[in-house]
């Protein structure tokens, strides 16, 4: 499955989960989508053909919605996936990165490493802060109300003016299990 494919399938099981109501996709639209992707599958339809399947679903149902509420650009399926938005500077990196690696082969005359250098010691404190904070990550509530997520709707301009709070909130919630 292609990464825009998967995102467009996480995208609209949020929305799904948001929507328990079906009042963003109702349940007839659904189950038309389903129909034109292909419903009903075969027994055993094969990986290749569950996954075409659900993102013909993912990609007809967004593509309704996203027409409904044209203010909503994250709702378009045709979005690109990917989150660099500077592709180039991420291969430069790479490449800069693997030919420092390459260069510093020769640790020095002595061919050992010093466990007590200070650079040493300073990638040591990184990577237990980095593991650190991914537990930590791992294992607080996710209530989607913390800094990040106000940091997201602030900068993000929140939900679309629709006309219906109700509406506003649902995607508001569908966003942030996005």
């Amino acid at each position: 499955m292609k990464p825009e494919d998967l995102r467009n399938l996480l995208l609209l099981a949020a929305v799904e989960e948001a929507d328990e109501e079906g009042e963003l996709l109702s349940p007839e639209e659904r189950r038309e989508a389903s129909r034109t992707a292909g419903a009903p599958l075969p027994p055993e339809p094969g990986r290749a053909r569950e996954d075409a399947f659900l993102a013909a679903r993912a990609a007809l149902l967004l593509e309704r919605l996203h027409l409904r509420i044209p203010g909503e650009t994250w709702l378009d399926p045709a979005a690109p996936s990917h989150p660099s938005r500077h592709p180039l500077v991420a291969a430069g990196l790479l490449l800069a990165a693997a030919a420092a690696g390459y260069l510093s082969n020769e640790l020095g005359p002595e061919k050992r490493i010093n466990i007590l250098a200070f650079p040493l010691l300073g990638i040591l404190a990184w990577s237990l802060l980095v593991y650190l904070r991914e537990i930590w990550l791992l294992l607080r509530p996710r209530s989607g109300t913390g800094p990040a997520a106000a940091w997201l709707e602030r900068f993000s301009g929140g939900a679309a003016a629709t006309g219906d709070d109700a509406t506003a909130a649902r995607l508001a919630t569908a966003r942030t299990l996005f």
